[in-house]
Formats: C-alpha cells, sequence, structure tokens
C-alpha cells in the first residue's frame, strides 16, 4: 500500500475534483461511508450503542456529519459537539450539517467554558466517540477549546476512532506539535 504525504493528498483531492470532476462533496460522503463501514465491522452491534462525534469547523467536521447521518440511519444514537459556531461553517461542510439537522440529529455548538462542561458531562455516556475535529491539513499546536475538548476525549474511556487521523497529530511526521493529542487507537500512518 502506497503512503502518501498530507500535501500529495491536498494534491490527489484537488486532481479527484478539478480534473476527473468528482464532487468534493461526493468524497466527503465517500469519506464518511467508509468511517461507519468500519464503524460497523470493529463495533457492533451498533443499534444499542451511543456515538458522540466531535466536528471541527472544516471538512473533517463534514466528513464526521456524515458518518453521524449514516449512523443515524441506521438506528444508532447519535449525538453531534460542534466545535465551532453553525454559522461559521462553510461549503460541503455546511451542507452536511444542515442533512443532519433536518434529519433531527443533535447538533450542540461547543464555543465557551460553559459549553465545555456540558462535553465533560456528556463525554462519558458514549460507547464511542469519533474524532473529526481535525483533519490532515493541521499543523499548528492544539490551542484554546480545541485543545480542551482533546483532553476530555483522552480522559474518557470510551472507544475512540478518527476520522483521518487523531487530532493534535501531525499528518506526516507523527509529532505532537505541542500536547496534548487523542491517544487512543487508530491503525494509521504514521502510527
Amino acid at each position: 500500500m502506497k503512503v502518501v504525504t498530507s500535501q500529495e493528498m491536498k494534491r490527489l483531492d484537488e486532481l479527484t475534483i478539478k480534473t476527473i470532476g468528482i464532487p468534493s462533496i461526493v468524497l466527503m460522503e465517500n469519506a464518511g461511508i467508509k468511517v461507519v463501514e468500519v464503524i460497523e465491522k470493529e463495533y457492533s452491534p451498533l443499534p444499542e450503542k451511543s456515538v458522540y462525534i466531535l466536528c471541527g469547523p472544516g471538512s473533517n467536521g463534514g466528513d464526521g456529519m456524515v458518518v453521524a447521518r449514516h449512523l443515524f440511519n441506521r438506528r444508532v444514537r447519535v449525538k453531534v459537539f460542534l466545535l465551532a459556531k453553525k454559522n461559521r461553517i462553510k461549503g460541503d461542510a455546511a451542507t452536511n450539517l444542515s442533512i443532519a439537522e433536518k434529519l433531527g440529529i443533535e447538533v450542540k455548538e461547543i464555543n465557551s467554558a460553559q459549553d465545555l462542561k456540558l462535553l465533560r458531562q456528556e463525554l462519558p455516556h458514549a460507547d464511542m466517540i469519533v474524532d473529526a475535529l481535525l483533519g490532515t491539513g493541521s499543523t499548528l499546536p492544539l490551542r484554546g477549546l480545541m485543545r480542551e475538548a482533546v483532553g476530555l476525549i483522552n480522559q474518557c474511556r470510551s472507544y475512540t476512532m478518527a476520522v483521518d487521523l487523531p487530532t493534535g497529530l501531525h499528518a506526516d511526521t507523527g509529532e505532537v506539535p505541542g500536547d496534548p493529542a487523542i491517544i487512543k487507537r487508530w491503525p494509521k500512518f504514521p502510527l
């Protein structure tokens, strides 16, 4: 299997969208479906489970919204925690957020210390946590609410799965530029 760097992956996405003509929302849909397939394989039966999906403001968060929708359609108890204001989500991620809300999926914004208290109370009730906070393009150390949320995930005993790679981990080097990163179980390069 060939492993690509984050820059190579970005170029492959651009090539797929611009040259081949596959819309980016289709790529997002496919990514979300693949995550759900892995969840079904690794962690079934699902209908009795509660899955909490933590979504960031970008495409990785959009992937998480797709995951939420497909799990919801399989009668899984799903909650989405969005580390951004809903009105700041753009593009395909905004489309998938809108679809999730129209289906009745609970999406809670996490934008303050008070919201983090809610997250701290809720996370221990999850059977599984899906990390859809940041993807392969993230290289900066985590700060603020993102850092706090990652710390809360790390404190949970719930099975945790990342959409692309664990939030806080550099996609190319495996290094953590600052602390913390989500450190649980992921079968992905560079681990």
